[in-house]
């Protein structure tokens, strides 16, 4: 096996959520992944899911932010940009929403699971109303200031 391709036994849990995704979707997908490129390889050389995988035609791209640290070759090949059908999407909504719970460390480190448990809860909550509340002010801008000018 070569070096750059995850163990089974490492790859065991995101091989069995590509192949659940497979089953329950069957449709062509695109899926942000951090260790996409070097993924691909290890579906590909798994005994249970290369066969699925390859007829799904499902596809790994590494996030823009990933993108950079990857070498130049990698990124024609695997960075959203350069992916048909990607569209404006970074795949780095996840890195967005775990960087902005850090501040959650503080006040709940000392707190009772009940409180954490809140505490984590109102700040989801928040944050997705927050998302909402942008999609909805891009939108209106952008239909409002192309319906004027």
């Amino acid at each position: 096996m070569r070096e750059d391709l995850m163990t089974t036994n490492s790859a065991k849990y995101p091989l069995a959520m590509v192949d659940k995704l497979i089953d329950i979707f069957n449709i062509p997908m695109l899926i942000g992944y951090d260790i996409g490129c070097g993924f691909t390889s290890t579906c590909l050389a798994s005994e249970k899911v290369s066969g699925k995988f390859q007829k799904s035609g499902m596809r790994f791209s590494v996030g823009s932010f990933h993108g950079h640290a990857h070498a130049r070759k990698c990124q024609l090949d695997w960075h959203p940009l350069y992916i048909e059908g990607t569209g404006l999407e970074d795949l780095e909504t996840c890195e967005r929403l775990f960087s902005g719970s850090n501040m959650l460390a503080r006040c709940t480190r000392q707190a009772s699971v009940y409180n954490r448990k809140e505490l984590i809860g109102r700040f989801m909550k928040v944050w997705n109303s927050d998302k909402y509340l942008e999609l909805s002010s891009s939108f209106k801008y952008n239909h409002v200031h192309t319906v004027l000018t």
